[in-house]
């Protein structure tokens, strides 16, 4: 009974840490936290529990969301340092509390009570110091892209290789063709010139053959008398 009683009798806010103040606690730094924290399977649920905070313009999230995702990314919820057990009270304490006054009155200036834990992102908000940039994600995008870059430009390099290896193998293509046509005409020409000559020499042969033939028929024939020899 006494336990239901202290619980409903306390009105102590539940704990709630931000990424800063967690990263702080586990002595980490901000982007590294974040970083984990995308790769673990609860990030989306972590991330619709928070609360914004108007005040200060933070997300604020409760102890139990980051033990469960603590936990997944393999890190221990941070317990509070217990405090050291004070000694026993004994004479010589009494005696050192003792306050030795004169005839003047001390004032005694009462010691500022600070907080065992300090969120570090309130302090840069007080001083007025902006919040550091974590742009390793955009440092890895930039990385990406220029190494895509890099590979279009080779890819560019390779293709240009290659049509200059096509232009060269059309060039002497046509060069080859060109000669092969050109020697062909030529010896076409040749050709018909021999020819034309071969056919000259060839009636000219022709023409004495058939009149050495006609030389040798003449001989077996008889000769025939002329006119005047007849009638005398």
């Amino acid at each position: 009974m006494d336990k239901v009683l202290d619980s409903l009798m306390d009105t102590t806010p539940p704990e709630k840490s931000s990424i800063s103040a967690m990263a702080i606690k586990l002595n980490i730094s901000r982007g590294k936290l974040y970083r984990l924290l995308q790769q673990s399977g609860q990030y989306e649920a972590f991330k619709a529990s928070g609360e914004t905070q108007p005040e200060n313009n933070q997300i604020l999230y409760s102890k139990q969301d980051w033990e469960t995702i603590l936990t997944d990314i393999g890190y221990a919820y941070p317990q509070p340092e217990q405090l050291a057990e004070q000694p026993g009270k004994t004479a010589l304490d009494s005696v050192s509390r003792i306050e030795i006054i004169d005839s003047q009155r001390d004032v005694i200036i009462p010691a500022p009570e600070i907080p065992s834990t300090i969120d570090f992102a309130v302090v840069r908000q007080n001083l007025g110091i902006p919040a550091p940039v974590d742009n390793s994600e955009l440092l890895t995008q930039a990385h990406q892209a220029i190494g895509a870059i890099q590979a279009m430009s080779a890819h560019l390099d390779s293709q240009w290789a290659q049509k200059e290896q096509q232009l060269r193998e059309s060039q002497q293509t046509a060069a080859t063709v060109r000669r092969a046509v050109q020697g062909l005409q030529d010896k076409a020409r040749r050709i018909e010139m021999k020819t034309e000559i071969a056919a000259e020499m060839k009636a000219l042969a022709d023409t004495e053959t058939q009149e050495r033939l006609e030389e040798v028929a003449s001989l077996g024939k008889s000769a025939v008398p002329s006119a005047s020899a007849t009638e005398s």
